[in-house]
């Protein structure tokens, strides 16, 4: 588990971050990511907090590993 946040939340305010690597089949990994705590507005009012985080692990993470990978993204719901 890594404590994680943006400066824009509140003071001293952190989530937690756990990534978990794992295998079915050998040949296939399954990385499964869960952030707790995270903060529904920040300190500036803004309550898109959440939907801010899930864009940027879509983009900054999914998106790239993906990318790098030569993979496709699957989601939880898929």
């Amino acid at each position: 588990m890594q404590q994680w946040r943006f400066n824009s939340w509140p003071d001293g305010h952190y989530s937690h971050v756990t990534i978990t690597l794992s295998s079915e089949e050998y040949g296939e990994t399954l990385l499964q990511l869960v952030q707790t705590k995270i903060p529904l507005v920040d300190k500036f009012g803004n309550a898109d907090v959440p939907k801010h985080v899930e864009d940027g692990w879509n983009r900054e993470f999914w998106a790239r590993i993906a990318q790098f990978c030569g993979y496709s993204l699957l989601k939880e719901d898929d």
